[in-house]
């Protein structure tokens, strides 16, 4: 008789872990689909000058949604500097991070 009463115990945890399991992991990627689906609008603007008071120029874009027009300034977090061996080192400032990237899309 107790044989039968473990037996139903550890089918009814190891059912009850696998249901958790499924639910838990189930809700996290389903929202994380759905933060991807919600943030998947873009913005284009245009470059309309350059903030000079760090050690990046960065720039400075205007866009407009929704009828309102915005302008901010990109913000970046870590600046790689890159030597070549026929080159000398360049300071960061003197790099166009934009014109960098626009250079990489084509």
């Amino acid at each position: 008789m107790p044989d039968i009463r473990i037996l139903i115990v550890s089918g009814m945890a190891t059912i009850g872990f696998s249901l958790f399991a499924v639910l838990f992991f189930g809700h996290f990627y389903k929202r994380e689909v759905r933060i991807r689906a919600l943030s998947s609008k873009s913005v284009e603007g245009v470059v309309v000058g350059y903030k000079r008071t760090q050690i990046v120029d960065v720039p400075i874009v205007e866009y407009r949604v929704d009828g309102q027009n915005y302008r901010n300034s990109l913000k970046y977090y870590r600046v790689v500097r890159a030597t070549l061996p026929w080159k000398t080192n360049q300071v960061a400032s003197d790099i166009d991070l934009m014109a960098q990237r626009n250079q990489k899309r084509w």
